[in-house]
């Protein structure tokens, strides 16, 4: 048989030699345009690149700027410099030319969720709401995972009145961030502002207990609970936002790159300053050190930094960082690059020699700390700060008559000033003129009705000459002002005790209980004031009263045998003879083991007497 064979359609061939073509050219044609695309945003990116400012003061922030701009002129591809660029230049107050670098880099690269969102820093800045929100929805569409981002547009919607777009937002960041105390004081502020009270509370009580550290939590907690009439609880928790120190705003990586460029000497101090005072990372050390490094001829980050280290209680450090700001800074200029001279005419400020003084009386120099004050006098004049160095270093010194008259020169100034007139009573007692030094720090308390160390020295006064009563204005404020002061609470309580006594022997056993209870208060489970307490009612021939106190330091003290003796004697007044026969039986034994003998025949004779 012959075999057929199946012929090769003429018409398929030409179907996939045309297939073919048509691919070649779709692959061509987006070649093109994607060629054509690149060129156009290489030619756009290098359109944006921002003329460099006329005057840059910080010589290292001109190198930088200018070797990014190089690069970014001389590359077919600019977008990683035009990138360096725009944080260069917001980290440096440079908004304009930053906003040209980011809205460039968007069209180039539209999926990065870096460029909005330094756009809408940049709109933070200049308070604009609208591009703040457009700015921050474009971040979290491009880059869902950035918490920081979920956190700043929940704020700003519940800034806006967007409470249930906030809500959902706040609950977003909390999902990448579990626990996190910002989100979850946010979603405390949308109960508030939603009236709903309740769960408010619930959320604020949970935040201070998990993050005891957050001070903005217990802030708003102290006003929700002075809202609700819990007036103690509130001063408690305003305490402890005072304790857990300044409010300090979320870590942001994206942000924090750009804090990283900057050459702006205020803004580092300020960056500084806030690390400080919220006692962030190393309180501000690395951004005044950076910027010794702009303006080594500037006093202000010599005299941070030394307040720095006086706070840290290292005071050689505080001295020599202090002394090598008068040295680098009275240096001849011709010594000096001429572009880090920028503010070499400065002085430095009365608390810089304040500062240096007392870092020198803390390492137990006095004289030193008294040249330092004089010169301080010298060079800017007369002024109630420096006065009052001179005064406390002189004290310091021993000498009492002439660091009276410094500290009066000072009070010139400022008559009513609260630590110039403690200085000054300091040095009054010090020569035995005590009403003199009364006088003085009842002034101090003028301005500062709080002012601990006043309040102490008056306290004290009144508590040894038997005042009591007078004694309680002094204690009452310090202690509400103070409470953290070991030796605040311990006046404060034997202010009570002593109070507490006093009531007692005058058989004003209401009295006395509450004074008693307040000082338990201060000293929690302190076993002694328990016993006081159970043994007072006792006597006052209140049993039931007094029985609850009397147990419980049976429990906390089983082997003090009169504690069994009272607890005895309590449960058989309250007709409990089977309690009252176990107590008195084995606190027997403890007495015998004890040698004491005199207890023990007192436990004995009780327990015979029971029927």
């Amino acid at each position: 048989m012959k075999r057929t064979q199946l012929p090769c359609s003429g018409l398929a061939r030409a179907r996939v030699l045309l297939a073919t073509i048509f691919v070649a050219a779709a692959i061509a044609l987006f070649l093109l345009w994607a060629h054509g695309r690149q060129e156009r945003i290489e030619t756009l990116l290098h359109e944006a690149i921002p003329a460099l400012p006329e005057r840059i003061v910080a010589e290292q922030l001109t190198e930088r700027l200018t070797r990014a701009d190089g690069q970014a002129r001389a590359s077919k591809n600019p977008a990683n410099a035009l990138a360096e660029l725009g944080r260069l230049y917001q980290a440096n107050g440079y908004a304009t030319q930053a906003a040209q670098c980011w809205r460039a880099l968007e069209v180039a690269q539209p999926k990065e969720a870096h460029w909005p969102y330094y756009l809408s820093d940049l709109a933070r800045v200049r308070s604009d709401d609208e591009a703040i929100r457009e700015n921050l929805q474009r971040t979290v569409a491009l880059d869902p995972n950035y918490a920081p981002a979920w956190l700043r547009l929940a704020d700003w919607q519940l800034k806006n009145g967007q409470a249930d777009a906030a809500q959902g937002n706040y609950a977003r960041r909390l999902a990448l961030v579990p626990k996190d105390p910002y989100a979850r004081l946010g979603l405390a502020r949308v109960a508030l502002q939603k009236g709903d009270r309740a769960a408010a509370g619930v959320l604020l009580a949970d935040l201070v207990q998990d993050t005891p550290a957050f001070s903005t939590g217990h802030n708003l907690y102290a006003e929700y609970l002075e809202a609700k009439g819990d007036s103690s609880g509130a001063s408690r928790q305003r305490w402890l936002g005072r304790e857990t120190g300044r409010y300090r705003e979320v870590d942001d990586p994206w942000l924090d790159e750009l804090t990283e460029r900057c050459y702006d000497y205020q803004r580092l101090l300020v960056l500084g300053t806030l690390d400080f005072q919220t006692e962030r990372g190393d309180k501000g050390e690395h951004f005044f050190r950076r910027a010794l490094q702009v303006d080594p001829r500037a006093y202000p980050a010599y005299e941070e930094l030394g307040r720095l280290y006086l706070k840290n209680h290292d005071a050689a450090r505080a001295r020599d960082i202090l002394e090598e700001g008068l040295r680098q800074v009275g240096a001849p200029l011709a010594r000096q690059s001429e572009k880090t001279i920028s503010r070499g005419s400065s002085r430095p400020s009365a608390l810089y020699y304040v500062n240096l003084s007392q870092a020198y009386r803390d390492l137990k120099q006095a004289q030193r700390a008294v040249e330092v004050a004089r010169e301080g006098l010298l060079k800017l004049g007369d002024g109630l700060e420096l006065e009052d160095a001179l005064g406390v270093a002189l004290g310091a010194e021993g000498n009492y008559d002439e660091a009276i008259g410094a500290l009066q020169r000072a009070l010139v100034f400022n008559i009513n000033d609260s630590d110039s007139n403690y200085n000054l009573a300091l040095c009054l007692r010090a020569v035995g003129r005590e009403s003199e030094a009364l006088k003085a720090l009842h002034r101090s308390l003028i301005l500062q009705p709080t002012f601990p160390s006043a309040l102490l020295i008056l306290a004290k006064v009144e508590m040894e000459a038997g005042h009591l009563e007078d004694a309680e204005k002094y204690i009452q404020p310090l202690y509400e002002s103070h409470p953290e002061m070991s030796e605040v609470r311990d006046l404060a309580l034997e202010w009570r005790m002593k109070t507490g006594k006093a009531a007692e022997n005058r058989k004003d056993y209401t009295t006395a209980e509450h004074q008693y209870r307040a000082a338990l208060s201060i000293a929690q489970n302190d076993p002694s004031i328990i016993s006081h307490l159970g043994v007072m009612l006792l006597v006052a021939g209140q049993p039931q009263q007094a029985l609850p106190w009397l147990e419980e330091y049976h429990k906390i003290q089983p082997s003090d045998a009169r504690g069994a003796l009272f607890l005895g004697q309590a449960y058989a007044m309250q007709g409990r003879f089977p309690e009252a026969r176990k107590v008195l039986s084995e606190g027997i034994t403890v007495a015998e083991q004890g040698n004491a003998a005199e207890t023990a025949a007192h436990l004995r004779e009780i327990l015979r007497s029971l029927p």
